[in-house]
C-alpha cells in the first residue's frame, strides 16, 4: 500500500485548510483505512484507490498522525478535522468528524464533563 501527498494545504471557498492523502493499495491485498477516535473502519478491495481529504478551520492546527501497516491505514485526525474519502468511481462520502457528533474531549462542542479519561499528551518534564 503507498501513501502519497497529493497537494499541500490550500485555502478553499469554505475557509477551510485542505490537505489530500492519495491512498494506493498497489497490490492483490485488500485494505482498510481506519480514523480515530471514532473508530470507523472502511475496507477497500484490492487495486483500489482512495483520495482522504481533511478539512478544517484555518484558526486550528491540523495535526494528521498516520499509522501504516501491510493492509490498513491507522488516521488520528485533529480536533474539529472533517475527514472526507473519494473514490476512483467518484463516491465522496465524509467518513469522520462529523459537527453533530463530536469526539469527546477532542473536538469543540463536546459535553463530556470533567478531565478526559487519558493522560496524553504527557505533561511537560514527563516522559
Amino acid at each position: 500500500m503507498g501513501l502519497f501527498n497529493r497537494t499541500s494545504r490550500r485555502v478553499t471557498t469554505a475557509a477551510f485548510w485542505e490537505t489530500q492523502y492519495l491512498v494506493d493499495a498497489g497490490d492483490e491485498t485488500d485494505f482498510y483505512v481506519q480514523i480515530e477516535p471514532e473508530g470507523m473502519v472502511y475496507e477497500f478491495p484490492p487495486h483500489e484507490k482512495v483520495l482522504l481529504t481533511f478539512r478544517q478551520r484555518p484558526d486550528r492546527t491540523q495535526y494528521v498522525e498516520l499509522s501504516h501497516h501491510k493492509d490498513a491505514l491507522i488516521i488520528w485526525r485533529s480536533s474539529d478535522a472533517e475527514v472526507w474519502a473519494t473514490t476512483a468511481d467518484g463516491t465522496i462520502e465524509q467518513i469522520g468528524g462529523f459537527s453533530s457528533n463530536p469526539a469527546p474531549w477532542l473536538d469543540s462542542g463536546h459535553t463530556a464533563a470533567g478531565p478526559p479519561p487519558w493522560s496524553w499528551p504527557p505533561s511537560p518534564g514527563e516522559g
